[in-house]
């Protein structure tokens, strides 16, 4: 039915995470978006797809923990940036695609004027 969605995230932090610190102000700022088909019943699944691939095949120590129940975001999130990149990898392979829109420092980019 021609459904798709597009949504657009904004985050901020630290050009060097050495040098972060409660008082410092983020000098570094990031605008992304996450797109794909029809979000109900053709991407959900797609996600849960590229979610469990990376939960089986990752082998970083930190999927391997003893305890109760963990989030798989949490999961992937900790095993560090590899990991994300290749549940990045899978979820663009599959047709859900992540970009980066904009990154600027000192302050978030004006992509306002560009939708």
């Amino acid at each position: 039915d021609g459904t798709s969605f597009c949504s657009w995230f904004e985050g901020c932090g630290y050009s060097n995470p050495e040098e972060a610190s409660p008082t410092k102000p983020f000098d570094k700022f990031v605008t992304c978006t996450v797109s794909g088909p029809e979000p109900g019943y053709v991407a959900t699944p797609l996600l849960f797809l590229a979610v469990a691939q990376t939960l089986l095949d990752e082998t970083a120590p930190e999927l391997r923990r003893a305890g109760g129940v963990f989030t798989p975001g949490g999961l992937i999130g900790s095993a560090g940036r590899d990991s994300i990149l290749r549940f990045v990898e899978r979820c663009c392979v599959l047709g859900v695609d992540f970009r980066v829109a904009a990154v600027a420092d000192g302050a978030f980019p004006k992509l306002h004027a560009k939708l």
